[in-house]
């Protein structure tokens, strides 16, 4: 467990005027890594609120660099349109092939996606690597709106990066609605936990 109080840090308050607190507590159980990020508002006014997990993973699994016996899902099938500066536009695009099964192959991926959950309320990714019989499912809850996936730069050819964020990058400044975007304030003395949980298994 890790826990964070912002009224600690003079160098946070400079830039974020909130009195707040934010612990993470992670929990292994045999295959399972659960992760429970709980914030709480210690202030008297409402606060911003987001978080995100830059989650990073080999790529691909098996020790062979076999990148086509390797894919990825995402329950998501709208790729925000980003400007030169990787910010979204606000507009979408439809696409399914993140849903389908993806390779992190032949192209760079830096991309913003729209997280569906399910009956639920959670999201899931899925790496899946036949050549090595390993499945990897990364669960977070519904407060997680978007899935961020990249991997890496020209001369980074052994990772994906799977990252849930309860936001999309720079929604407080999209002019889309807060059930779009994520965006949500924390009011006064109240307390938000985010859950997410990382399984490994066989195929």
């Amino acid at each position: 467990q890790t826990k964070l109080d912002s009224d600690d840090h003079p160098d946070i308050k400079a830039i974020f005027p909130h009195s707040f607190s934010i612990t993470i507590t992670y929990t292994l159980e045999g295959q399972h890594l659960k992760i429970d990020a709980s914030a709480v508002n210690r202030g008297q006014d409402p606060m911003p609120i987001g978080l995100g997990y830059h989650t990073s993973f080999r790529y691909p699994l098996n020790e062979a660099g076999d990148k086509e016996r390797c894919l990825f899902t995402l329950p998501a099938s709208k790729r925000w349109t980003l400007t030169d500066r990787m910010l979204p536009t606000g507009e979408y695009r439809v696409t399914e092939e993140f849903k389908a099964g993806k390779m992190a192959a032949g192209e760079r991926l830096d991309d913003i996606l729209a997280a569906e959950q399910d009956q639920e309320g959670n999201s899931a990714a899925v790496i899946a690597d036949s050549l090595a019989g390993i499945r990897v499912r990364y669960q977070c809850d519904g407060h997680f709106k978007h899935w961020v996936v990249f991997n890496g730069t020209s001369d980074q050819d052994d990772l994906l990066c799977i990252e849930p964020y309860t936001w999309m990058t720079n929604a407080p400044n999209l002019n889309l609605p807060k059930d779009v975007t994520g965006f949500r304030d924390l009011g006064p003395q109240e307390e938000l936990t985010m859950r997410s949980k990382i399984e490994v298994g066989g195929i």
